[in-house]
């Protein structure tokens, strides 16, 4: 395997890591995101306050 070849498959590599791991990351980020708004929304309503208020 030439050296160019060995720098274009690790490249390649890396950018495939890259994508997946930021696909990960937004993924459950915006699922923490939900529960977090379903939480706040059920502790209001617990408590009686509407947003309004807030």
């Amino acid at each position: 395997m030439t050296k160019r070849k060995k720098i274009l498959v690790l490249s390649l590599a890396i950018v495939g890591v890259l994508v997946i791991g930021g696909s990960f990351f937004l993924y459950t980020q915006s699922s923490h995101k939900k529960e977090a708004n379903n939480q706040f929304e059920s502790y209001t309503n617990k408590q009686g306050i509407s947003p309004n208020d807030i």
